[in-house]
């Protein structure tokens, strides 16, 4: 019995030692990569394309609308061009709706997609095909850092310029900073033919062109 409680006294002064060797939390926050990330921030901005009643010809008062929108806002052609029409409509009205918009659009050097996995779906009016463009910036890090340069001691911490400068490269290399936030689809390749070749080359088959001898092919493990 005795030994039991000697045992358990031992165990919490270690606990108690271990926590006392802890470093302390650093001062004002996170410190090098954590605090030196790219921040990056979205806009957008929407507007909706009328169309008379049962048509999918789009009005001139509508492109030129829209036209006006674009160089309102000063959308790039980086920016993420979403096209929604109302689902429902007689036949395939709203879809033909779509498509005239993306048309436009497509002339004047976007790239139009139904959907986009970042933007949350809205209601669309009957008569009408909403468009929403969403551009990101990137905010980098300001480098460099040196607002605490001596290493060592018991906290064992990175300089507080650790990783700036490679996040700050990283900010001017990204041509599209909504690739930080999440990556792009593998369209328009077909990703069929992709996912054939990998389990081809996981299960050693021959992979490309030759005569089976190994000539202009290339096998798993090589």
């Amino acid at each position: 019995m005795h030994r039991r409680i000697a045992a358990a006294i031992t165990a919490t002064a270690a606990a108690a030692g271990l926590a006392a060797c802890q470093p302390p939390p650093p001062p004002g926050g996170p410190t090098g990569a954590e605090r030196h990330k790219v921040e990056v921030t979205r806009r957008i901005d929407s507007i909706t394309v009328p169309f008379a009643a049962n048509s999918a010809e789009l009005p001139r008062a509508s492109r030129d609308g829209l036209s006006g929108f674009l160089s309102e806002i000063g959308a790039d052609r980086d920016a993420v061009v979403v096209v929604r029409a109302p689902e429902g409509l007689r036949g395939d009205l709203g879809e033909q709706r779509r498509h005239a918009v993306a048309r436009l659009l497509k002339r004047k050097g976007f790239r139009p997609v139904r959907r986009d996995a970042l933007l949350p779906e809205v209601s669309i009016p009957e008569n009408e095909v909403l468009v929403r463009v969403a551009r990101y910036t990137a905010k980098l890090p300001e480098c460099p850092d040196h607002r605490r340069h001596r290493l060592g001691r018991l906290t064992n911490q990175h300089s507080s310029n650790y990783g700036c400068a490679t996040n700050h490269n990283l900010g001017l290399m990204v041509a599209n900073p909504r690739d930080l936030v999440r990556g792009r689809g593998l369209e328009p390749a077909r990703t069929s033919r992709q996912m054939h070749r990998i389990r081809s080359y996981r299960a050693g088959k021959q992979i490309g062109g030759g005569d089976g001898g190994g000539t202009g092919g290339i096998a798993a493990g090589e």
